[in-house]
């Protein structure tokens, strides 16, 4: 197998520099407060000036991966359509806040830039490198995600108290200022290396050459990625009522499920500084301590009666999490071949989030069973559910290896295609 040439130390950290911002949507989650002061009439439809970004993530990642993947558009010009849209998008509700719909305009827009970049770490990572290598920088991509993160949301709430939380103050908009940073990996789109693009060979008799199948990779790591996020993503968004509920913290019960929850991030960083050399260590068996590790934590939430187990829990479900992404990224890496490597990261990363996106008929299903979250049934059911899938998944994954049986993965052999 050819050895493929690596990018230079500025292009790898051009790539770096769209993984800061894959989780640059935090950064409106300190500010729902007062999001909801300033439009009492929204209700529920509130949540969508923080995740309304979805409806196009969803349209545009596959796009990004269409465009890339073909060759219709170099990988730089994505990332700076995609920093473009969400510096736009991010910061325009600073100048520009008239009304509801107008703010969830510009997170519409927001949206396109972040489904645009979001795919794009990855997919270099996986097109640019082999073997140890490939496994060290997915987790670094994963060290920056989670980093970038707690930046946007410490940052975000830092600068919508300074301005005023409550009603009547501008802390509800100039908290959009934060999206600002998307200027890095805009000006370093420039220099991100361009993966080899990979034609379809035509056969020796000049004829079309077979149409490649993407592998199996993508399938199992968009069904597993689309269940971390409907069962997690609840737990999380819930934990400032959880402790409520319980007298978690006392009467700092809404700090400490806010430290416990950036204690989640900051063991994803853990999890993606060490990823590469456990990755080595423990091969396929990775998956198996990722599930493991998240059923732990949860377990620990569901039982916690105080601040402690909590933020244990919540520190094993991001250290588990952080484990996962990369390691069902790496999957489409050994089974796609590379002319559909975009692709299948694009595909895979919309099915994540449209995970997220039926987390409220989830828990409205759930409601209607009887489970309330006045007397905190419905918290309870919500991380008992995570806890078994879990637990079971990591059960599955001790009897099945999905690593190509003629590779071992930290030697990140040739893609195999699927007969």
């Amino acid at each position: 197998m050819m050895t493929k040439k690596e990018p230079s130390t500025l292009g790898l950290f051009a790539i770096m520099t769209i993984a800061f911002v894959m989780m640059a949507f935090t950064g409106s989650t300190p500010a729902m407060g007062a999001l909801a002061a300033q439009f009492p009439d929204a209700g529920q439809n509130i949540s969508l000036l923080s995740n309304g970004y979805v409806f196009t993530l969803i349209v545009a990642t596959p796009l990004c991966g269409w465009l890339t993947n073909s060759g219709k558009m170099k990988y730089k010009v994505a990332t700076l359509i995609g920093a473009l849209c969400m510096l736009i998008g991010g910061v325009g509700p600073v100048f520009v806040h008239g009304s509801f719909g107008v703010v969830l305009a510009w997170k519409l827009l927001f949206g396109v830039g972040i489904g645009f970049t979001m795919p794009l770490a990855n997919a270099l990572v996986l097109g640019l490198y082999e073997g140890q290598k490939q496994a060290k920088y997915l987790g670094w991509v994963t060290l920056l995600m989670n980093f970038g993160g707690i930046v946007y949301q410490m940052f975000g709430g830092i600068i919508c108290d300074s301005f005023g939380a409550q009603a009547g103050g501008s802390g509800w908009f100039m908290h959009y200022a934060i999206y600002a940073l998307a200027i890095v990996p805009l000006i370093f789109s420039f220099f991100i290396p361009e993966p080899e693009h990979h034609a379809p060979a035509a056969k020796a008799d000049g004829s079309a050459a077979e149409k490649k199948s993407m592998g199996k990779g993508w399938i199992i790591a968009s069904i597993f990625l689309f269940l971390i996020n409907l069962l997690n993503y609840p737990v999380m968004m819930y934990m400032s009522n959880l402790f409520l509920v319980r007298g978690i913290g006392g009467a700092t019960a809404a700090t400490a499920a806010a430290t416990a929850l950036s204690l989640f991030t900051v063991a994803g960083m853990v999890a993606g500084f060490l990823y590469g050399t456990l990755f080595k260590a423990l091969k396929h068996f990775i998956i198996v301590a990722g599930w493991a590790v998240m059923a732990i934590g949860a377990l620990l939430i569901y039982i916690a009666g105080e601040v402690v187990m909590a933020t244990l829990g919540c520190m094993l479900l991001g250290f588990g999490f952080s484990l996962l992404l990369p390691s069902l990224f790496t999957l489409i890496g050994l089974w796609t071949p590379p002319e559909k490597m975009t692709t299948a990261t694009s595909i895979t990363t919309t099915i994540q989030n449209v995970g997220a996106l039926v987390v409220t008929p989830y828990l409205t299903m759930l409601a209607g069973m009887g489970f309330s979250p006045v007397d905190g049934s419905l918290y309870n059911i919500v991380i008992m559910v995570e806890v078994v899938v879990f637990a079971l998944i990591a059960v599955l994954f001790i009897f099945y290896n999905p690593y190509p049986k003629d590779a071992a993965p930290q030697e990140a052999p040739a893609a195999k295609d699927e007969k």
